[in-house]
């Protein structure tokens, strides 16, 4: 954990080192460009943290924040101000290994969750929890989270589309809608927040 005093972590910071395991930051508001970058040129150093808990912060995550952590497998995100930087790079270009995201709070957009996952090459696959209740932030560019389908309109899928976890159908009044397979937040309490 870092020392709940830090409110600032600044460009390249811990670039090249070896911070090692769980790293929790409960008071960060801004992690710079590179800080904990690993892996290439004069960031050099071996690939240790394998969790990252971000959820404590009011925070904003630039450009190439956590490139190349290779080991990084679990990442908890999200509070009422969290902000990523995708104008550039994302944060978490390399990351390999994340097979677990946890948004605590209000959903990123979709265009903060596409740079997550779709800059991180080999990501396996990569399980998502989050709340349907909680209110999502504004979609920039992308489709944005559609209206939830009720039960009744689930039921109509046939059982292949329900096995990819998203789908767009039509309804019986001529809508479209898409829905997500998804788990209950661990977060999120019994009335959705």
């Amino acid at each position: 954990m870092v020392n709940p005093a830090i409110t600032n972590i600044g460009d390249r910071a811990f670039a090249g080192t070896a911070v090692a395991g769980k790293l929790v930051l409960t008071n960060v508001q801004h992690i710079g460009v590179s800080a904990f970058q690993v892996g290439q040129g004069e960031y050099e150093g071996e690939s240790r943290l394998t969790a990252a808990d971000l959820s404590g912060s009011q925070i904003e995550i630039r450009t190439c924040a956590f490139c190349r952590q290779t080991k990084l497998q679990s990442l908890v995100v999200g509070t009422k101000n969290f902000k990523m930087d995708t104008l550039q790079s994302s944060p978490f270009v390399g990351c390999s290994s994340l097979t677990n995201i946890w948004i605590k709070g209000p959903a990123l957009t979709t265009n903060e969750m596409g740079f997550v996952v779709t800059n991180a090459p080999g990501l396996p696959k990569c399980i998502i929890y989050a709340s349907t209740n909680l209110p999502p932030a504004k979609a920039i560019g992308w489709l944005g989270l559609a209206t939830p389908a009720t039960s009744n309109e689930l039921a109509e899928l046939s059982e292949p589309n329900r096995s990819n976890c998203f789908g767009v159908y039509q309804t019986k009044n001529g809508k479209r809608k898409a829905f997500f397979v998804h788990r209950r937040s661990p977060f999120e309490g019994k009335d959705g927040v």
